[in-house]
């Protein structure tokens, strides 16, 4: 939530948990070697934000900060297949399932945003598409890799390069937001007949 927001700037922590599926296919001669690695992660955005008044109820936002990455458990599942059939022996799966495996990673990425809120006297919507870059993360899939040739095992390393989402909140206004506040029209003063300025005095 936004912790602190004086008319155009402010200061937004969050605390974001999300669930991911990375896909990796190879081949080689006949073998297609296909692994999925289901992983969690916590994300914690720090972003300095910018805001601008469009209406009574509607304003703009712009963000940009770092954001720690920490990984929270990577569930690995690997499937080869040779000549189109899947080697699913109990024993061969054991092998490839040992072989390949994944762990969950961390990092520390750059994110943007670009958001609209929307405002009622009690409630508050905020909506943002927000991009993050892993600023330590690697983007090739054999580089996320850590072979061990004393274990025979290949390691992923599970984590985001890039991530692009749609971010949207609710929020109560304590306190309530107050009415905009609508001017009175002047109001003729009442006519004095003692006043010099009336006209039944002249």
């Amino acid at each position: 939530g936004e912790l602190a927001q004086v008319q155009l700037a402010g200061l937004e922590l969050d605390l974001l948990f999300e669930s991911n599926r990375l896909f990796f296919r190879g081949a080689q001669n006949m073998v297609r070697f296909d692994q999925r690695v289901s992983f969690e992660q916590m994300r914690v955005p720090l972003l300095v934000k910018l805001f601008g008044h469009v209406s009574d109820g509607v304003e703009l936002s712009a963000g940009l900060g770092p954001q720690l990455v920490l990984g929270l458990g990577a569930h690995p599942t690997t499937t080869v297949t040779s000549n189109g059939t899947t080697l699913s022996q109990q024993n061969l799966k054991r092998a490839f399932d040992y072989f390949y495996q994944a762990e969950d990673s961390s990092g520390l990425a750059l994110a943007a945003e670009l958001g609209v809120s929307f405002y009622t006297l009690r409630f508050h919507i905020p909506v943002a598409l927000r991009f993050a870059y892993n600023v330590l993360g690697k983007t090739a899939y054999a580089d996320r890799v850590k072979q061990d040739p004393m274990l025979l095992t290949a390691t992923l390393g599970a984590i985001e390069t890039y991530q692009l989402g749609i971010v949207v909140g609710f929020g109560f206004l304590i306190p309530p937001r107050q009415p905009p506040l609508v001017p009175e029209k002047p109001q003729r003063p009442a006519d004095d007949p003692f006043s010099p300025f009336s006209p039944r005095a002249r």
